[in-house]
């Protein structure tokens, strides 16, 4: 029985193996294809705005799609190198966890029907996208040299969307295939499967039956004892017939039910004791909480009055400073002023985040959705950053359409965007920053993309939460409050937000907004 156990639980873990490995190959796929899709938009871009950094950026889609295609070439021969396979399955964005069971999975069967047909739908998206490079090569080099005419654009810009149909059926050929294949393997194993638990169920059945005739009797006693036991009557007790294990259990059963209903009673008092005094502890700990809260708000109210009194007070006195006569006093002054503004705007910024985690701690957080251009906010947010940006030495790439029509909250929007591309500047090393904001599937996404060290590993599930950060350098100011309020604006208008480190940049965060 134990062989046949073995050998089911064997079979079970094969099958597992090889069906995640499907699934990575069919996610693979949807990789692929993003990729292919995010190049044929590219090149649209580039013979729209004939720009290099489009141009650039059909390449730089490719990624996954070449990563893919270095480790199936790879694999194909007979004696693989199996760190530049590892290396290719990395760049298409294959989890590393899965890398192993592909590569096995791929040797096994790349001589079986269904995977032998669904390399085949595999290398022919690899031709398609190679003669799509070249073309775009081409219309990149036409372009530069002036020999474009219309209809020779107009050729090749007909070619590459022929392409695109191309590249999309061998796709979903691709895909349709290996989950053919997996029905089938499925089949199979289910097959084997059913056999062995009838073989065991069987076997099992049998072998209980001649147990159970030989020793139903007493056993039936000693369970009708023990379930007495469970409901607390301890004082009845068996008559010990012979010294066999039985027997010893039962004399053991009996004796257990004397001490479990000497120690019954004790427990009870004690337990009574422990529950009046968890009650007390929760008490203290509600008002506790509650007092902290209410802290909380009135320290916030309290601080806002004064904190706009000096805010106020500082244009005054910069106001009266600019129109005194220019010297080394006066340029002083303005120096000091300029100096206190970022002190008192940091501090602002302090109270504001104590203020929406009052709000949020409270139930009393709220946005205010309107018809507005995430566009149009995102620039306006990085026009406000600009000299936070200048004063770190760092560039901000952006990648915006011109529009992006939603309905957003203006402000908490702008917070969100405000808040990452600040850490981002805080924590990039004066590295540049990329801003990429698109659409897709109804969703709004917001990329921040910085080339920092990256968050640490351990950091990766709190990052989000109250008071967490994503360093260990406590030289940084700041509460570790900002991504915590981020999330709450995402969340409230319905959307997510997740980060992850990309390698030989940093850390990238995404935000999605439904429109």
């Amino acid at each position: 029985m134990v062989v046949l156990v073995v050998l089911e639980l064997i079979i079970l873990s094969y099958a597992m193996t090889n069906l995640s490995a499907v699934r990575t190959y069919v996610s693979g796929e949807g990789e692929w294809s993003k990729s292919q899709k995010n190049a044929f938009y590219s090149f649209q871009r580039f013979a729209k705005t004939k720009k290099l950094d489009d141009y650039e950026q059909i390449f730089k889609s490719l990624e996954v799609v070449d990563g893919d295609s270095l480790a199936r070439v790879e694999l194909g021969k007979p004696n693989p190198n199996l760190s530049l396979v590892r290396k290719g399955f990395l760049q298409g964005r294959v989890h590393p966890d899965d890398i192993d069971n592909s590569i096995s999975f791929f040797r096994q069967f790349q001589h079986f029907h269904y995977m032998k047909k669904a390399i085949y739908s595999w290398d022919k998206g690899d031709q398609i996208i190679s003669e799509f490079k070249n073309l775009a090569i081409y219309y990149k080099d036409e372009i530069k040299a002036g020999r474009m005419t219309a209809a020779k654009e107009l050729s090749i810009l007909d070619r590459v969307q022929i392409l695109d149909t191309l590249a999309s059926s061998f796709e979903h050929e691709f895909s349709a295939t290996l989950s053919e294949g997996s029905r089938w393997m499925e089949n199979q194993i289910f097959f084997v499967l059913f056999v062995l638990v009838l073989t065991i169920s069987l076997f099992g059945i049998g072998l209980a039956i001649i147990i159970t005739r030989s020793i139903t009797s007493r056993i039936n006693d000693l369970n009708r004892l023990a379930a007495e036991y469970g409901l607390g009557n301890f004082e009845r007790q068996l008559e010990i017939s012979g010294r066999d294990e039985i027997g010893k259990l039962t004399y053991s059963i009996n004796k257990m039910g004397a001490l479990l209903n000497s120690s019954y009673q004790q427990i009870l008092e004690s337990h009574q004791q422990l529950e009046k005094k968890v009650q007390e502890r929760t008490t203290e700990l509600k008002q506790a909480l509650t007092t902290r809260d209410e802290f909380l708000s009135i320290a916030n109210h309290e601080l806002r009055t004064p904190l706009t009194a000096i805010v106020l007070q500082l244009r005054i006195l910069e106001r009266a400073v600019e129109q005194c006569p220019e010297n080394e006093s006066v340029a002083k002054v303005r120096e000091s002023l300029r100096k206190t503004n970022r002190l008192v705007k940091k501090l602002v910024g302090l109270q504001n985040a104590l203020m929406d985690l009052t709000h949020i701690q409270l139930g009393k957080f709220q946005i205010k959705q309107e018809p507005c251009d995430l566009s149009a906010i995102a620039l306006d947010s990085l026009s406000q950053l600009s000299l936070e940006a200048t004063r770190s030495g760092v560039h901000i790439s952006t990648s915006l359409p011109e529009t992006l029509s939603g309905s957003f909250d203006p402000i908490r929007s702008s917070q969100v965007i405000t808040n990452l591309v600040s850490n981002a500047i805080k924590y990039g090393e004066g590295k540049p920053i990329e801003l990429d904001l698109k659409t897709n599937d109804g969703m709004a996404i917001l990329v921040v993309t910085d080339n920092g060290p990256g968050i640490p590993e351990e950091k990766m599930t709190t990052i989000f939460d109250r008071f967490e950060r994503g360093d260990h350098d406590r030289s940084l100011s700041g509460l570790g409050l900002g991504l915590y309020i981020t999330r709450q604006i995402v969340e409230a208008h319905g959307g997510s937000i997740g980060v992850h480190n990309v390698e030989g940049k940093g850390a990238r965060f995404k935000a999605e907004f439904p429109l």
